[in-house]
């Protein structure tokens, strides 16, 4: 199955599993309270972080290229209230993270999740 395929799967699947509601989570990628989260969450953070330069993300902002860990500057974490193996790990570099205002970011934070969940409504993990 090719990339494009195999991406359009888990889209399908991780979107008939949401049920039009994901528990979302948007922490500084250094954060030590990152640990927090689900443990499905924090291993799903730790591979993509450990995988950037194999498989770089762009940053939900501003679209940069992120290649490196020392680029990353915070995760969207988000899972499927009741799944037990599906999640999503999105990426905001540095310079957005420490530039722009948190409401831009939680704004284009909105539009990655509605791609997913159209009309859907997002609730923060308790910290």
């Amino acid at each position: 199955m090719n990339n494009r395929r195999k991406r359009r799967a888990e889209l399908a699947r991780f979107r008939r599993e949401t049920d039009g509601a994901l528990l979302t989570w948007l922490v500084d990628a250094n954060d030590p309270a990152l640990h927090k989260a689900p443990p499905l969450l924090v291993r799903a953070a730790l591979v993509c972080c450990e995988n950037l330069p194999a498989a770089p993300r762009h940053c939900i902002c501003c679209l940069l290229l992120i290649g490196h860990r020392r680029e990353l500057g915070a995760l969207l974490l988000s899972t499927p209230a009741n799944a037990t193996s599906s999640m999503s790990v999105n990426a905001v570099c540095n310079s957005c993270w420490a530039q722009q205002a948190l409401d831009e970011i939680e704004h284009a934070a909105t539009d990655v999740l509605r791609a997913v969940v159209p009309n859907g409504y997002f609730e923060a993990l308790p910290c």
